[in-house]
């Protein structure tokens, strides 16, 4: 059974077990497009990767996306945002034929064409 902790002040989510001191999974939402591979970095290095991601318009067209990060399992994780259509087909099916599965993906609309962020993973 999980417990759902709202830190409000710096939108981070934290799920623990009940009883247990130590976190399993982060969420940490409304990070601006520009700080994306900052925010993936200060996690990594805390030997935390994204599970997740999730693109968001916010309204006057400004993207913003929501992360789960979980402990480092092993697997070979690719995370991707920002991509237009056509970079996103061509990665999805370039990933897939080295043997990595898409577990999440959307797109947010973003001056007339999509705009995509997607996760892949491959175990090792």
């Amino acid at each position: 059974m999980k417990t759902i902790i709202l830190m409000a002040a710096a939108t981070v989510l934290l799920a623990v077990n009940a009883g247990s001191a130590q976190a399993q999974d982060i969420v940490q939402q409304g990070v601006a497009a520009n700080e994306v591979k900052r925010c993936l970095d200060d996690f990594a290095s805390n030997g935390l990767k994204v599970s997740y991601i999730k693109a968001n318009q916010q309204p006057g067209g400004k993207i913003t996306y929501d992360f789960v990060f979980s402990p480092d399992d092993g697997s070979n994780k690719r995370v991707s945002w920002g991509l237009s259509a056509q970079d996103y087909r061509q990665m999805d099916s370039d990933l897939q034929k080295i043997g990595y599965t898409r577990v999440c993906s959307n797109a947010v609309f973003v001056g007339g064409g999509p705009r995509y962020c997607a996760l892949w993973v491959k175990p090792n």
